[in-house]
C-alpha cells in the first residue's frame, strides 16, 4: 500500500482482456512472489515493474488476506500480505517491465483520497478497503 503524507493511495485499475464484459476494477499495486523472494522483496520488485518505483522503504505488514478469483480463464487462490510503504508526494506511476498479460490488463493508476473512495461506485479490491483503512487509522476520517 503506498501513502503519502497528504493521505493519499496508489490504486491501480485493471480489466480482465479475456472478458469483455468483466468490469473493470482497481486495487493495490503488489504481485506474485518469484522463487527464493520473501514478501519484501516480492514487493519492490513489483513496485519497479508495475510502478517504476525504486529505492523505498517498506513499512510494517498491516493485514494478511486470503483472496481467491477468476482472471484470464484461470482461478486464482492468494494468500495476500499488504504493507504499508509511505512516499514523500504522488509521484507519477512509470511501469518498467510489465509482462504481456500485465500490459493487456492494465488501465489507469491513481492516486486517492479517502473521500473519494468512500464516495465512488467504482469498482475497488479489496471490497472493505475503505474500512480497513479507517480501523488502521491510515487515511484520517473523511
Amino acid at each position: 500500500m503506498l501513502l503519502t503524507p497528504q493521505g493519499q493511495l496508489l490504486l491501480q485499475q485493471c480489466h480482465d482482456p479475456t472478458d469483455p464484459s468483466a468490469p473493470p476494477y482497481w486495487f493495490l499495486p503488489g504481485g506474485g512472489l518469484e522463487p527464493g523472494e520473501d514478501a519484501v522483496d516480492a514487493l519492490r520488485r513489483e513496485l519497479l515493474e508495475e510502478c517504476g518505483l525504486r529505492g523505498v522503504e517498506i513499512g510494517e505488514l498491516l493485514w494478511e488476506q486470503q483472496t481467491a478469483f477468476r482472471f484470464a480463464g484461470l482461478d486464482f487462490d492468494q494468500d495476500e500480505q499488504v504493507l504499508l510503504v509511505r512516499v514523500p508526494s504522488a509521484v507519477t506511476v512509470a511501469p518498467t517491465a510489465l509482462e504481456a498479460m500485465e500490459a493487456a490488463a492494465f488501465l489507469a493508476a491513481r492516486w486517492w483520497r479517502l473521500d473519494e473512495l468512500a464516495s465512488t461506485t467504482e469498482i475497488v479490491y479489496p471490497l472493505d478497503l475503505v474500512e480497513r483503512l479507517r480501523a488502521g487509522g491510515l487515511l484520517g476520517d473523511a
